[in-house]
């Protein structure tokens, strides 16, 4: 038997898994546009941070150790350590960026089956 994809239609579990990587590069690109915006505040990150989280876990053939996870984890466990009125500063702002762009790359080429 032949599966047809057409318009964008396919199997009920292929279409799930698509969906969930489709959150997980939406809450990556979030992510990365708040501190684009020059929003710092812990309490206006954590909430992109914990979407962009809870999406990568929702991606189960994603290693638990992958690159993408241990960045965004990385900075969840920084942020809750702050104060919620805490603000990062410009060199953990860059940082930050930078990992969350290393983050991405890396989840990017998972998805495509060049870093597994």
């Amino acid at each position: 038997m032949c599966t047809q994809i057409l318009h964008g239609q396919s199997a009920p579990e292929k279409k799930g898994a698509e969906l969930t990587i489709f959150h997980a590069v939406q809450h990556f690109i979030t992510s990365m546009d708040v501190l684009k915006l020059g929003i710092t505040a812990v309490d206006e990150l954590h909430p992109s941070l914990t979407d962009l989280m809870d999406s990568i876990n929702n991606v189960v053939t994603l290693p638990p150790d992958h690159l993408s996870r241990q960045k965004v984890q990385q900075w969840l466990l920084t942020l809750s350590g702050m104060r919620a009125t805490d603000e990062l500063s410009g060199e953990q702002v860059r940082q930050m960026s930078f990992d969350l762009e290393t983050g991405y790359n890396a989840f990017h080429k998972f998805v495509e089956g060049r870093n597994n």
